[in-house]
């Protein structure tokens, strides 16, 4: 069985996305609906781990992306275990904010 990890960045990312949609539409079933989509995402990546696009980035060849909704995810797979390193809106240049460029 896979295992879905998530990396502190993913976390706090997760978590920002969070309250800024419970502060922007009022409601926390709004927010918690949107987070619990993304993590949908985690669930399919454990069985078929390499549906996300490589990143192609010479430091992270191993690195995947996959959008869900206007949301980037970066995650890497490794035997049995699916590492999620972040969560990123598209609206951001998501790939330079992965990569700290």
């Amino acid at each position: 069985m896979t295992r879905i990890r998530l990396a502190p960045a993913a976390r706090r990312d997760l978590d920002e996305i969070w309250i800024y949609v419970a502060q922007e539409s009022g409601s926390e079933d709004a927010a918690t609906h949107v987070v619990e989509r993304i993590a949908e995402k985690f669930a399919m990546f454990a069985r078929f781990p390499y549906i996300g696009r490589g990143i192609g980035a010479e430091r992270h060849p191993e690195v995947r992306t996959f959008l869900a909704d206007r949301y980037a995810i970066f995650y890497r797979p490794a035997g049995s275990e699916i590492r999620i390193l972040r969560v990123i809106h598209a609206s951001r240049d998501a790939m330079a904010e992965y990569l700290g460029e």
